[in-house]
């Protein structure tokens, strides 16, 4: 996965997203021999460090399963 620029042209230069934002994200499978695939994403999280680490705040964005 990887997040874009607000333009959605390129990889975003920065992970730092102002509140409020639309947060574009570009997800890949290499499907191969599968039949068409269908990616879902369960669970995002926003965190005040770039690693989730015990003492990281954690801000849901996306839970519920979607």
């Amino acid at each position: 996965m990887l997040l874009l620029n607000e333009r959605i042209t390129a990889v975003a230069e920065t992970n730092v997203i102002p509140l409020g934002s639309f947060i574009p994200i570009w997800a890949t499978v290499a499907q191969e021999s599968h039949q068409p695939l269908l990616l879902l994403m369960e669970e995002c999280v926003a965190a005040t460090t770039p690693e989730l680490q015990a003492n990281s705040n954690v801000y849901p964005i996306i839970t519920n399963k979607g």
